[in-house]
């Protein structure tokens, strides 16, 4: 993008918002092109951490948050504007319009319009926020929905595009794998706790949703494709295998994000606590006969809190774990898999 499209590129943001209703007082076309000389340059860098899920993000991201200042001291910006701890709103900015999820029931997106105009709204503001902060060379985003929501190459053409757009010449995309049985155990317990009414995770291969958090061959080439190579980088969610047995290291380490370590503020206990198998039990039941979502996409209010209350009530026992057969389908089906990435 030479500098005169990019000029077009941000004069048009500008009169979007200006005339939006939804904006009082549209920024002053200054930041708009104040940006191609601060945030336009080659050495604007996106860190994108993509996930996956259930592999300390809600860690990763809380850390991000409490570190704000501190970062922005050292020209490293954590954005909020797509979504105030997890960056929740980048992976919706680039969903196929046919996609529809939660956050599409919790936001009444239900036409594909409705999505677009939202989509566009999510980029203005990134943009602006980006454009408003100074002193930045180095962004990062933080959220395993970009990795769990953007299952089609399509779709991670468009996050690429919107982070170029964005004025990022160089973006690296930071992925973590956990080893499937550990990964599918916890992703059930997830899934129970946020209305899953099934008794059993599902076979190996037997529904794309789940397929997607095991085939981390294909979850490491997808953004290969697109990125590069050289630009993704993933790693092993393993003790063994993180910098310092931390996840939050690790990824200071990966990143490459030069902040003096003496002045972090960590987290001072595990995020997530998962609740027993009893308690996983109960709560699937009464999700049959109290379903979080309602035929018309909206969210049952008896069920808002329900997952805390479990959380807090039902801490000790047994934990759930899938059965021995199931564990050795998937270590099965996903063995090559693993192979690839340990290569």
């Amino acid at each position: 993008m030479d500098t005169l499209d990019k000029y077009c590129l941000y004069f048009s943001t500008y009169l979007t918002h200006r005339h939006k209703a939804v904006y009082k007082d549209a920024p002053p076309f200054q930041l708009y092109t104040k940006c191609l000389q601060t945030h336009g340059s080659e050495s604007m860098k996106c860190i994108l951490h993509i996930g996956t899920e259930k592999t300390g993000t809600t860690a990763i991201q809380h850390f991000l948050d409490e570190n704000r200042s501190l970062f922005h001291s050292h020209g490293i910006l954590y954005t909020k504007s797509a979504g105030a701890t997890n960056n929740r709103g980048l992976s919706v900015a680039a969903y196929d319009l046919s996609r529809r999820d939660d956050y599409t029931k919790s936001h009444s997106l239900r036409t594909d319009e409705q999505l677009s105009k939202h989509q566009d709204r999510i980029i203005d503001d990134l943009r602006i926020e980006i454009t408003k902060t100074e002193g930045v060379d180095t962004v990062i985003f933080s959220s395993e929905h970009i990795h769990s929501r953007l299952r089609t190459d399509s779709e991670v053409e468009r996050l690429h595009s919107i982070l170029k757009s964005l004025g990022f010449k160089k973006i690296f995309v930071i992925i973590y794998l956990r080893e499937q049985v550990e990964s599918v155990t916890s992703l059930y317990s997830t899934a129970v706790l946020y209305g899953g009414r099934t008794t059993l995770p599902p076979a190996p291969n037997e529904e794309e949703v789940w397929n997607n958090f095991c085939d981390h061959k294909e979850s490491v080439l997808r953004y290969i494709r697109v990125f590069g190579h050289s630009f993704v980088k993933p790693r092993l969610f393993s003790k063994d295998c993180l910098l310092d047995s931390s996840i939050i290291m690790d990824l200071i380490h990966t990143a490459g994000l030069s902040v003096p370590k003496n002045e972090l503020k960590l987290p001072s206990s595990r995020m997530n606590e998962s609740i027993s198998s009893l308690g996983l039990e109960v709560l699937r039941r009464l999700n049959l006969l109290q379903p979080k979502w309602s035929d018309d996409g909206t969210e049952n209010p008896r069920m808002y809190d329900i997952p805390e209350i479990f959380r807090s009530v039902f801490t000790n026992g047994k934990k759930f774990r899938i059965s021995r057969e199931l564990e050795v389908q998937y270590r099965s089906s996903y063995s090559a898999s693993n192979e690839w990435v340990r290569r």
